[in-house]
């Protein structure tokens, strides 16, 4: 009984360790950008929520952020096909709806940082909590 017992503590906490990291979800997050001409703020502030329907290996969120004008705006934003490292750190593909993809957005375990790189308009950004 002890051996089963272990063999299960064990499992949870393997599990546990590589479990996928998102982002917090309604955390303010700032940002800054490289080679970005879009509507958001440059160093600017960002905040995820989640949609329903969205599951282990995909979330669907709304992205806000804040515009160069001084308001919010809000796209929605896939995030897919989730590989956590042996370290902790997830990698997603991210998603605006029908705009750009990032193929390679790094989230660190417990999602303090955030690096989007690998994005088809050519930008890359890096976003942490406040």
């Amino acid at each position: 009984m002890k051996k089963v017992v272990l063999f299960a503590l064990l499992f949870a906490a393997a599990a546990s360790a590589f479990a996928h990291q998102e982002p917090q979800m309604w955390k303010i997050y700032s940002c800054s950008y490289d080679n970005y001409s879009g509507p958001a703020l440059d160093p600017g502030l960002s905040y995820w929520e989640k949609r329903p329907g969205s599951w282990t290996g995909l979330i669907y969120t709304y992205e806000h952020f804040n515009k160069t004008n001084g308001t919010w705006d809000a796209y929605k934003a896939n995030w897919a096909k989730p590989v956590t490292d042996y370290y902790g750190f997830t990698t997603w593909e991210f998603t605006f709806a029908g705009g750009t993809q990032c193929k390679r957005v790094v989230i660190s375990p417990g999602g303090y940082t955030i690096s989007f790189s690998q994005c088809g308009d050519g930008h890359t950004r890096y976003c942490w909590t406040q």
